[in-house]
C-alpha cells in the first residue's frame, strides 16, 4: 500500500470528508482501485468506528463500502451473526476475490470471539486456493488476519503444536508486513504473547511487556480494538499479581460501550473483577462465591488455558481461601499431559501449598523446597517468590520456625545481586 495513503487516513481530521470520499470511489468501477487503497488505510490504522457511525443506516452504500462498516460493527460487537451471515452469502456471489476472502475473515474472527467453532472451519476452507494467490494488499490482509485465526487456535489446541501455530502466525505477519498493515502486526504480537502467557505463564519476563507494548501501540494509532488489548493486558498482569495494572485496564474497559467488549473475553474480565474484589476484601463468604462462579463460568470457554486456574488458586491460596482454591483445582481438573513443562511446575507449586496448608509438618515443608529447588533451577526469581508465599502460608500454620527459613532463603533469591554462587 503506498505511503501517501496511510498519510492521508492518519491526517485527515474528518471521518466525514474522508466517509464520502471512499463511498464515491466505491461506487465507479474506474476508481475501484484507490477504493481499496483507502480501506487498507483504514485498516492499517485501525480506527473504523468513525466511519461506521458516518456512514450507519445510509442504503445506497456500495458493496466495498458496506464490508468495511461490517469489518467495524463486528469489532466493537454493534452487528447480529445473522447480519454477518446475511452480507458474507451476498459477497460470496458478486464480490471480487479480496472481499471474498475479506468477508471469511470477518466472519470467522466474529464467530470465534462469540465462542463459536465454526470460526475455525471458516478459516480454513477460507485459505484453501488463497495461499498461492497474490492479489494485493487487501487480499494480504485478510489473509493474514485467517492464519492468526488458525494460528491462535492450534496453539489453545495444545502446545505440543507450538511449531506449527508459530509457522501460521509468521506467515500471518509476513502478510500484514506486506500490507503495510500496523494494526494487525501489533494486534498479533499481543494476541500471541497473551495465549502463551495463558498456556504457560511468563517464565523469562518478556512476555507481558509485549501485551503492554501492543496497548501502547494501539492507542497511539486510535485502534478500534485497543479494548481487547485491555483485556490482554489485564489478565497477564492479573497472572503476575500486578493488581494495580488491573485496576487500571478494568477501568478503561468500564468507560467502554455496553457489549463492546467480545462475549468469549467477558469471563476473563469477570475472573479479574472478581479477584481484585478479593485482594482488596479478603475472603469474605461473598467474595469467594463470586470468584467460583466466575471461574467456572471461565473455565467452561474455549480460552481458559491451564494457568488461569494457577493463578485464581494463587490467588485464593494467599487470602487464605484454602477451600476455595482446592475447589478451583477440582473444577480445572487433572493437568494435561501436553502442557508444558513450565505449567507443570506452576502445577506443583500449587499442590505443595495446599498440601502445606492442609498439612503443615516435615513432609509437606519438604516438598516446598523440593518444588522450589527445581524452581531455582528455571528461575531464581519465581522460586524466591514461591518461597516468600510458602514462608506466610507457614506463619498461618503455626509453622513460625519454617516460614522465617524460607522467608530468609525467598529474600535471598530476590536480591538485587541473586543467590550466592
Amino acid at each position: 500500500m503506498a505511503k501517501g495513503t496511510r498519510a492521508r487516513v492518519r491526517d485527515t481530521a474528518d471521518p466525514r470528508s474522508l466517509a464520502d470520499q471512499l463511498v464515491r470511489l466505491a461506487a465507479d468501477e474506474d476508481t475501484m482501485a484507490e477504493a481499496e487503497a483507502l480501506v487498507c488505510g483504514l485498516l492499517a490504522a485501525g480506527s473504523l468506528e468513525p466511519m461506521r457511525k458516518v456512514l450507519d443506516g445510509r442504503d445506497d452504500l456500495p458493496l466495498l463500502v458496506r464490508v468495511l462498516l461490517a469489518d467495524a460493527a463486528t469489532r466493537t460487537a454493534s452487528c447480529s451473526p445473522e447480519e454477518v451471515h446475511e452480507l458474507f452469502c451476498e459477497v460470496n456471489q458478486r464480490g471480487r476475490p479480496e472481499w471474498r476472502l475479506w468477508i471469511s475473515a470477518i466472519s470467522a474472527d466474529f464467530s470465534l470471539w462469540r465462542g463459536d467453532l465454526n470460526g475455525v472451519a471458516v478459516a480454513q476452507a477460507a485459505l484453501i486456493g488463497a495461499e498461492e494467490h497474490d492479489r494485493g494488499p487487501l487480499h494480504a490482509i485478510a489473509r493474514g488476519r485467517l492464519r492468526r485465526l488458525l494460528g491462535l487456535a492450534t496453539l489453545l489446541a495444545g502446545f505440543g503444536l507450538r511449531d506449527a501455530a508459530d509457522d501460521l502466525v509468521a506467515s500471518a505477519q509476513a502478510d500484514f508486513e506486506e500490507a503495510g498493515c500496523a494494526e494487525e502486526q501489533a494486534i498479533t504480537r499481543g494476541l500471541f504473547a497473551t495465549v502463551l502467557i495463558l498456556m504457560e505463564g511468563d517464565p523469562g519476563h518478556d512476555r507481558i511487556p509485549l501485551v503492554r507494548e501492543s496497548v501502547e501501540e494501539l492507542l497511539a494509532m486510535g485502534s478500534d480494538r485497543v479494548l481487547l488489548g485491555w483485556v490482554a493486558l489485564g489478565w497477564t498482569s492479573g497472572v503476575s499479581f500486578d493488581f494495580a495494572t488491573v485496576r487500571d485496564c478494568l477501568a478503561e474497559l468500564d468507560a467502554a460501550p455496553d457489549g463492546a467488549v467480545w462475549p468469549i473475553l467477558r469471563h476473563f474480565v469477570s475472573v479479574l473483577r472478581a479477584v481484585l474484589d478479593l485482594n482488596a476484601n479478603g475472603p469474605t463468604p461473598g467474595v469467594v462465591a463470586t470468584v467460583l462462579a466466575e471461574f467456572r463460568a471461565l473455565n467452561s470457554s474455549l480460552v481458559a488455558g491451564p494457568t488461569a486456574a494457577i493463578y485464581v488458586a494463587g490467588v485464593l491460596l494467599d487470602a487464605g481461601a484454602i477451600d476455595a482454591a482446592v475447589e478451583v483445582m477440582e473444577i480445572a481438573g487433572p493437568p494435561d499431559p501436553s502442557i508444558s513443562g513450565v505449567t507443570g511446575l506452576y502445577r506443583r507449586e500449587i499442590d505443595a501449598r495446599i498440601h502445606l496448608l492442609q498439612s503443615p509438618g516435615p513432609a509437606a515443608i519438604s516438598t516446598v523446597e523440593a518444588v522450589a529447588t527445581e524452581q531455582k533451577l528455571h528461575d531464581a526469581r519465581l522460586a524466591g517468590e514461591f518461597l516468600l508465599r510458602c514462608s506466610w502460608d507457614c506463619i498461618r500454620a503455626g509453622l513460625t520456625d519454617d516460614g522465617e527459613r524460607l522467608r530468609a532463603r525467598g529474600e535471598t533469591l530476590l536480591a538485587p545481586d541473586g543467590p550466592p554462587s
